[in-house]
């Protein structure tokens, strides 16, 4: 199955309503053989608005760590568990969410084939690594998808709130997240 056919699923999908409030779905965007894979939960109010993923402020704060790393945004892949934005960002149940990851985003990873998968948040690595708790507890442990490693860290959202609410926990927020895509950039690089 090519992502071409999948992206065109998620364009015309109406399996829940979830897609009833905005009827727009975000694809994943970035390159179809990357070695990294980033997943988050659900598109924002700016990527429902440009129809691509991680475009807004949390999206910015992916990028300036990417180029922190000296990779470029176009040599990885994105995607979320959900492909539309549910009403008022609330985050949708488990059950509709893997519904939705199962559909899509499992297909998505056999084709993409990623080395190392980095979950974005705790929803993300609610699914792809089953375990259900803190973030601060499972972050940067390694994980697995099948043969495929996965490593969570925070979702850049949480980090741009935190920005602005607790300087200095950000500091040390931010550091654990570029500490855990380096680990798995380090992975992929030795896959």
């Amino acid at each position: 199955m090519l992502l071409e056919e999948i992206i065109k699923e998620i364009a015309i999908c109406r399996a829940c309503d979830i897609w009833e409030h905005y009827k727009i779905n975000v694809p994943p965007e970035g390159n179809w053989t990357a070695r990294l894979m980033f997943v988050g939960r659900d598109p924002g109010r700016e990527e429902i608005e440009q129809g691509r993923p991680f475009v807004g402020q949390a999206g910015r704060k992916l990028d300036a760590l990417l180029k922190s790393l000296g990779i470029d945004r176009k040599a990885v892949f994105i995607s979320n568990l959900v492909k539309c934005r549910p009403l008022n960002n609330i985050a949708p149940p488990f059950a509709r969410a893997k519904f939705c990851a199962d559909r899509f985003l499992k297909r998505e990873i056999e084709v993409v084939s990623p080395k190392v998968i980095v979950c974005l948040g705790a929803e993300a690595a609610r699914y792809l690594t089953g375990q259900v708790g803190v973030m601060s507890r499972i972050r940067g442990s390694v994980y697995k998808y099948g043969e495929i490693p996965v490593i969570p860290t925070w979702h850049p959202s949480y980090l741009v709130r935190l920005e602005k609410m607790d300087p200095e926990a950000y500091a040390d927020r931010a550091w654990e997240m570029y500490y855990d895509v380096e680990k798995a950039l380090n992975m992929a690089d030795e896959e």
